[in-house]
């Protein structure tokens, strides 16, 4: 059977229409409409497909609730009013000088890129790569963080119920401020890989503590001026920690007190080497009492009668130096080993090796 495929035949007829489709009503609102840009020139009205809403001050721009994020792209400083909420205020360009008057404890405020007067700051504050300057106090329950900061302290920062933390600044305490920061015994302070320069001509004070405030430091450089001792972090307790300290100073025969470890002073320390004529890379501590050493004690001065000093171990290659009093009834236990201390005044040398103390000589 054949088949022949015939001419091609007419058209048929029209099928019948699909259902309408949705209309088509594109939204042209801001693509970034959380997101502020502010400039030296006019408010324009936000235009449709911006990325950003254009503003002539940050005071402005916050008075938005909508927006969480300004980038600030001008020069002239300001002043902003209480901050209440979250917001992070970047900067582009030439830093213009950002003043804040005082933040609530809701808010959480990150700033970049500016430089920035602190008068007052409650709630969370973290200020980078900035230029700041600290002129007045922090409330309490704030959380500070400066990282990468270069930073002027006019006046002693008072920490209560807060907390503070420097990382990679370089910081300066104008010559009127001896001691960083006043730290309550609710609050902590934190500091590592920090540059600190002291200008006062009183005795300088790195932080101070209360007894339970939790402070420490780590891999700090310390400039003083030619005036001493320094302290550290005086009336702290075990909660406070400083290691790795650099500190550069004019004085050749400056004394280091509080509790520490690896401290450097004017390049005069080793790991073998903890005390040198009138200069102490540990602190000094008198004991008038019957106590047990700590971990960092080195440097013991020993005054009166009736006391008995205890070394806990493992120590092995710990060393001392111990500048007795007269006085009767003196000795350092070390588990079974007694060592009397003679009447007399007298300084010793001891080393533990194997779990035994050792005098040595000179």
């Amino acid at each position: 059977m054949s088949i022949v495929i015939g001419p091609k035949g007419p058209r048929g007829p029209p099928g019948p229409t699909g259902a309408p489709g949705p209309d088509f009503t594109p939204s042209m609102t801001s693509l970034g409409s959380n997101i502020a840009i502010v400039t030296d020139q006019s408010t324009v009205n936000p235009e449709p497909g911006k990325y950003y809403r254009s503003y002539t001050s940050i005071s402005n721009a916050l008075s938005n609730p909508s927006i969480d994020h300004i980038i600030v792209h001008r020069t002239q400083d300001e002043t902003i009013p209480v901050v209440t909420r979250t917001i992070t205020i970047t900067g582009i360009g030439t830093p213009m000088t950002l003043t804040m008057t005082g933040s609530t404890l809701s808010s959480n405020i990150t700033i970049r890129r500016l430089s920035v007067n602190v008068v007052n700051a409650l709630g969370t504050l973290s200020i980078l790569d900035s230029n700041v300057s600290i002129r007045q106090t922090f409330p309490s329950s704030s959380s500070i963080t400066l990282k990468r900061c270069t930073v002027t302290v006019d006046d002693i920062i008072p920490l209560a119920a807060s907390s503070m933390t420097f990382q990679a600044c370089r910081v300066t305490l104008s010559p009127i401020v001896p001691v960083l920061a006043d730290v309550d015994a609710n609050s902590e302070f934190i500091s590592f890989n920090n540059d600190y320069t002291y200008l006062t001509e009183q005795l300088p004070t790195f932080v101070s503590v209360s007894i339970g405030a939790r402070a420490s430091s780590s891999n700090d450089i310390v400039r003083l001026p030619g005036v001493g001792p320094f302290s550290v972090f005086p009336g702290g307790s075990s909660n406070t920690f400083c290691t790795s300290m650099t500190i550069l100073s004019d004085d050749p025969n400056l004394e280091v007190t509080d509790n520490l470890e690896a401290v450097t002073v004017n390049g005069k320390y080793s790991n073998s080497t903890y005390r040198r004529a009138d200069w102490y890379a540990y602190p000094s501590r008198t004991i008038t009492s019957s106590t047990v050493l700590s971990p960092t004690d080195r440097t013991i001065i020993v005054s009166g009668s009736n006391i008995t000093i205890t070394i806990n171990g493992p120590g092995d290659g710990r060393d001392y130096v111990f500048s007795v009093d007269a006085g009767t009834n003196r000795s350092i236990v070390l588990g079974a080993q007694v060592i009397s201390l003679p009447i007399t005044p007298v300084d010793l040398k001891l080393i533990i090796i194997g779990s035994t103390l050792y005098q040595l000589a000179g």
